[in-house]
C-alpha cells in the first residue's frame, strides 16, 4: 500500500510527458547566464589592471623625469624659453618641453610615452631661481 501512495506521489519523474525538460532547460540557461557573466566580469577586470598598471607607470616616469629635470636644471642655469629636453626609461620616454620662464617659475609640458604607446601630457609649475 504504502508503495503505490510513493509511486503515485512521485509519478512525475517516471511518466514522459515532459514534466522535468522545462525545469533542466531553465537551470542549463541559469548556469549559461551565470557563465557568461563571470566570463565578462573577468575581462573588463583584467582590463581594468591593465589600465591601473599603465598609469602607476606614467606617474612613475613622470616623477623621475621631473626629479632628473629639476637636477639638470640646478646644473646648467643657461635654461632658455623653447627648450626641449628627453628622458629615456625601461618603461617609456618622456619629452620636456619649456613653455615660458616667468618670475621664479618655469612652466612646462611633461609628454609621457610609455612603451606600450599610452601617451599623457602633464602641465606643470617648477620653482626656478635664475643666477
Amino acid at each position: 500500500m504504502e508503495e503505490k501512495y510513493i509511486r503515485k506521489k512521485l509519478s512525475f519523474i517516471n511518466h514522459e510527458k515532459g514534466f522535468i525538460f522545462p525545469y533542466i532547460l531553465f537551470i542549463i540557461s541559469l548556469l549559461f547566464i551565470i557563465i557568461t557573466a563571470s566570463i565578462a566580469t573577468y575581462n573588463n577586470d583584467a582590463m581594468i589592471t591593465d589600465n591601473m598598471i599603465e598609469q602607476a607607470k606614467i606617474e612613475t616616469l613622470f616623477q623621475m623625469s621631473r626629479t632628473e629635470f629639476i637636477e639638470s636644471i640646478s646644473e646648467n642655469q643657461n635654461i632658455h624659453h623653447d627648450d626641449v629636453f628627453n628622458f629615456k626609461y625601461p618603461y617609456g620616454i618622456v619629452t620636456i618641453s619649456i613653455r615660458k620662464i616667468q618670475d621664479d617659475t618655469m612652466y612646462t609640458n611633461f609628454q609621457v610615452d610609455t612603451s606600450k604607446g599610452v601617451q599623457y601630457i602633464y602641465q606643470h609649475a617648477i620653482p626656478y631661481h635664475e643666477s
